[in-house]
């Protein structure tokens, strides 16, 4: 399962190369066993994952996303 956490905590992702850094994350994840967490602060690679979804690159139950807040 590929985790994904939106956390303000996160790694950032540029705007600028957002489909490769997804395509990055998704050949990581593969080469991973199918498991793999990521942190993310930017909300677009979870939008950029979701077309990958959609493209069907990426089975929507490989993909869970948590929103969390750390104070």
């Amino acid at each position: 399962m590929l985790k994904i956490i939106y956390t303000e905590k996160g790694n950032s992702y540029s705007d600028f190369n957002l489909l490769e850094n997804a395509q990055l994350i998704l050949d990581t994840y593969k080469k991973s066993d199918n498991n793999l967490i990521i942190m993310t602060s930017t909300e677009n690679i979870i939008l950029v994952l979701r077309v990958l979804v959609s493209r069907g690159k990426l089975q929507y139950n490989e993909l869970c996303i948590y929103s969390m807040n750390i104070i």
